[in-house]
């Protein structure tokens, strides 16, 4: 059950909660976490930001930890392929688009 006292989470857990989203159910990570349910949607629905976050400060959380080459090289392919298929799906709706300009 979550805690009923608010939790400042470090972006080091925030990104521990999505790696765990991978395989688990939000209800099951935010026992995990003990926090509220409602947390982690949120931190779901903020992934993008989370990484750009990492990417743009070079750490994890605000004591300055590092992180690995290997992560900072992952975060970047998912931005890059996010920021891919956002762009794709703006050519496909200019594409069905067109036949209505003409």
């Amino acid at each position: 059950m979550a805690s009923s006292s608010r939790k400042d989470l470090s972006i080091e857990q925030k990104l521990e909660i999505l790696e765990s989203l991978k395989s688990k159910k939000p209800k099951d990570v935010a026992n995990d976490f003990k926090v509220g349910y409602s947390t982690v949607r949120k931190i779901k629905q903020h992934e993008k930001e989370i990484r750009k976050i990492v990417l743009s400060n070079g750490n994890l959380d605000r004591n300055e930890k590092n992180i690995s080459k290997e992560t900072v090289d992952s975060i970047q392919i998912w931005n890059f392929l996010c920021d891919s298929l956002s762009g794709a799906l703006r050519i496909i709706e200019h594409i069905f688009d067109f036949p209505r300009l003409l």
